[in-house]
């Protein structure tokens, strides 16, 4: 009830998405991280330009697929844990995640260019990033 005596909705679905379609995301984006680790292992046997267009999808399924996706789940969970008076989630994979689609962005004109330290580099933040957006969609939904 609210001071005027009349009852209230206490929830209020302000997410652009709902459950099932942040779910359905989810199981997709689970079985592509997959690319990521495919593609950290090609840098090892061919070169980049032989690869380039597989960099650049990987670059889009991180940056305009995972990386927003994980932010829209991070905060249907904080309106869940608002709504039902819980802790609010941490973010810690979430801000790593975050942190690594930055460091694949930098590396892209590098890598292009062939630099030995530069692949060395993409393979490790592509593993590292594949490792953690695995755990997180592991998970389930």
């Amino acid at each position: 009830m609210n001071d005027t005596g009349q009852g209230t909705d206490l929830f209020v679905d302000i997410h652009p998405k709902h459950a099932g379609d942040l779910c359905v995301e989810h199981d997709a984006l689970a079985l592509e991280i997959e690319q990521l680790r495919i593609l950290a292992g090609a840098l090892a046997l061919r070169p980049v330009s032989a690869i380039q267009g597989d960099i650049e999808r990987a670059w889009r399924l991180v940056a305009d697929r995972a990386v927003p996706h994980i932010r829209e789940e991070h905060e249907h969970h904080m309106h869940l844990a608002l709504r039902d008076g819980r802790p609010l989630p941490p973010r810690n994979d979430e801000t790593e995640i975050e942190r690594l689609a930055g460091r694949l962005d930098e590396l892209g004109p590098v890598v292009r260019s062939g630099a030995p330290d530069a692949v060395r580099a993409l393979r490790a933040v592509l593993f590292d990033l594949h490792t953690l957006l695995h755990l997180h969609f592991a998970g389930g939904c």
